[in-house]
């Protein structure tokens, strides 16, 4: 394999687990522990082959592990972590390719921003539905930002600004 053919890393913080993500659709996972040297415990088709993993995010609920992946093939996939291995948990359709995910601790949802989308919607994690929709005017679409964390509120960069806007999100209502 080249270099070429890998996209993108994610970290699994407090644990010394490296996942990544391969041009295939693929994403395989290495421990970390003996540095340089990197041990494949765990790969396996995430997406449609030849569909890019976009975005990797982890998270823990009651105890449990979880790894989200969103591919080029408009689908956001949720994945359970057991002892470094992988297993299928849930799949969401989306209707277009998530530029940017972030798990909220608080709501027990995904936020996603869409790209090209003027909006970001909230999924249900364990029933996989949708909740939420935030939309924003023309000025202050995410479709090039990102999402951050903190607790209950997220960040994202609009397109034609240079400043970071804050979406509090408190009792099913969001303000920006």
């Amino acid at each position: 394999m080249t270099r070429s053919d890998y996209i993108s890393l994610h970290h699994l913080q407090g644990r010394n687990l490296l996942i990544v993500s391969l041009e295939n659709g693929s994403i395989m996972i290495y421990r970390t522990g003996k540095l340089p040297y990197l041990q494949r415990i765990s790969s396996i088709q995430a997406h449609q082959a030849g569909q890019w993993v976009v975005t990797i995010e982890d998270f823990h609920v009651d105890g449990k592990e979880y790894v989200v992946t969103s591919s080029h093939d408009s689908t956001v996939k949720i994945w359970h972590l057991i002892k470094g291995r992988i297993r299928f948990f849930r799949i969401i359709h989306v209707e277009a390719i998530v530029y940017s995910l972030v798990y909220l601790e608080g709501f027990k949802m995904i936020a996603m921003v869409y790209e090209n989308y003027q909006e970001i919607r909230f999924f249900n994690v364990f029933s996989g539905k949708l909740e939420r929709t935030f939309s924003f005017s023309e000025d202050t679409c995410p479709g090039s930002g990102f999402l951050m964390k903190d607790k209950n509120m997220n960040g994202v960069v609009p397109q034609q600004e240079k400043e970071i806007k804050c979406i509090q999100l408190d009792d099913g209502r969001s303000v920006l």
